[in-house]
This record gives C-alpha cells, structure tokens and sequence, in this order.
C-alpha cells in the first residue's frame, strides 16, 4: 500500500533544552523571550571555495560561489543558496533542541571536537587529530533555555521507515540524491555529513506541510501543525537521551509552547546542570578545564 505521509508523532510533554548565546549584544542577559528570535540572516556562512572543498564539497555541485544560505546546520533552509533563490518570506529557520540538558550539551559541543583531518589542514601539515577543550570561560557565555510545546503540535519521525518511503517520493529529495550522490533515504544518510542533503530534506518537508502557510495534517497520530522535525543525534551511540528535535521557527507562536527561565551553565558542581554538561563534554571525548 502507497505511503501518503510520513510518520507523525507528538512532541513530549516534559520542556525540550536548547543551549545558546546567555547575553544579548549589549551584555544584558537574554529573557526567556529573546532567547528563542532565531538566528539572523546575515550571519549565514559563506565559504571560500577552498574551504568549501575540504568542509562540504557538495555544497559546490550548487553551483553557487560559498556556503551561502544556511547557518551551516542539519536541517538549515537551503532555500536561500538555490540557483533561484526562494523569498525571504517563503524561508523558515531552526531551532535545535535534546529532551534532556545532556542532549542539548552534546549538540552544541559536539562542534568542538577536532575534525579527523586536522593533520591536513594543519598549517604546517603536522597536525593531530584530538580533543577541544571546555572549560568555564565558554560556560560562562551560555545558557540552558527551555520550552514546553502544545500538545497540539505534530513533528516527522525521521527515524521512521513510512518517512523514509515517503521521502523517497518526493521530487526535490530526489534530485538531491542525484545531485549529491546518495543512493538511498536511509537513516545513516539522514544521519550523514551531506548536510546539502538533510537541508533539502528538511525544506521538502516544510513545503510539503505548508510552507510559511501550514496546513492542519491528519494523521494516524492525531491532528495538527507540523512543528519540525524529531531525529536521533548521529552522537547517540544507543544512547536514548539524545533524541532530538528541530523547530520551525514559523510554526511556533505564544499559545503552542511555553517558554521557561533560562539557566546560566557551569562546570562548577554546585551549579544547576554541571553534571550534565560535564558528562557531555566526557561522552564526546572532550577534555574539561577545571
């Protein structure tokens, strides 16, 4: 029998963790509120076709000079790199989110870890591979903040196999095989390194759930918006806690999450979530500064 959704689930009733920037511009610490504007446009990357090359060579097969349009993440909009550009008003942008701190913290410090190339791309081409560091001075500019999504919300099962055999319908998630090479929707694909790919997985999903227009799906899970996207982080080694999700920023308003204090982080033992953070940092091989 033909596949004519992907699978659908609710998100959980407990408040999803996010890790972020604590101080506004002016140093003011951020409220709850500020905490979750998305990123701003200008900040997108833009690499060099040198460093293109070593970091995501497929992202040249856009024919397109840099890394234009995204903030470098997951499921980013690619929208704004394509040959036509889509609107500002058609694009959506991200949030990422663990269900639990530990989650969140391995999302976020994930990026510290030494890539397996550094002796390559090490100035004088003797570079190891190793561990970053976290230490206090990093803590000390974060935040844990938290939300609590509407019951009302619906979110893709990535890891689903329905998502999967709907994916593989889908046009744009099939010129993106092609282009980039993938032979299959499968998990460690959806899971990979081509971020080219995942990011039109993820903006496929968004036209297909409405856009900037969203529409109420029903599915066997219930009705609802779409919300985004719930996947396991490619860190999770079996470990359940890092479950992940990805919000639609234009999906979210006041009256479909709550938005709860936020959280200064620390490695001091006596302050909330260290443990969490320390345990991070260890699971991904990361060394801690005391």
């Amino acid at each position: 029998m033909p596949v004519t959704q992907p699978a659908f689930t609710r998100p959980p009733t407990t408040p999803l963790a996010r890790i972020g920037r604590r101080d506004n511009k002016d140093g003011t610490p951020k409220t709850p509120a500020q905490f979750w504007v998305p990123n701003d446009w200008h900040s997108t990357r833009r690499l060099d076709d040198t460093k293109l090359r070593l970091y995501r060579p497929e992202a040249l097969r856009r024919g397109i000079p840099g890394y234009v349009g995204t903030f470098g993440y997951r499921f980013d909009d690619p929208g704004a790199g394509y040959r036509a550009p889509l609107g500002d008003d058609e694009l959506f942008r991200m949030f990422y989110c663990g269900e639990t701190v530990m989650g969140a913290a391995c999302e976020t410090l994930a990026g510290k870890r030494a890539p397996m190339y550094a002796w390559f791309v090490s100035p004088t081409g003797t570079g190891e591979p190793g561990s970053g560091d976290v230490n206090e001075a990093w803590c000390e500019t974060r935040a844990v903040g938290f939300t609590r999504l509407s019951q009302d919300l619906l979110f893709v099962d990535l890891t689903a196999n329905d998502t999967m055999k709907y994916l593989r319908t889908l046009d744009l998630v099939r010129r993106s095989c092609e282009m980039y090479g993938i032979a299959d929707v499968n998990l460690p694909n959806l899971q990979g390194d081509c971020r080219c790919f995942t990011q039109d997985v993820a903006r496929a999903l968004f036209a297909d759930t409405g856009g900037n227009a969203p529409i109420e799906v029903d599915s066997p899970a219930g009705k609802g918006i779409v919300a985004g996207i719930n996947y396991l982080s490619k860190h999770a080694a079996g470990k359940a806690e890092i479950a992940c999700w990805a919000l639609f920023d234009t999906r979210l308003d006041p009256g479909s999450q709550e938005l709860l204090p936020c959280v200064p982080i620390s490695l001091d033992h006596s302050k909330p979530y260290a443990d969490e953070i320390r345990a991070a940092a260890e699971y991904l091989d990361l060394s801690i500064e005391d």
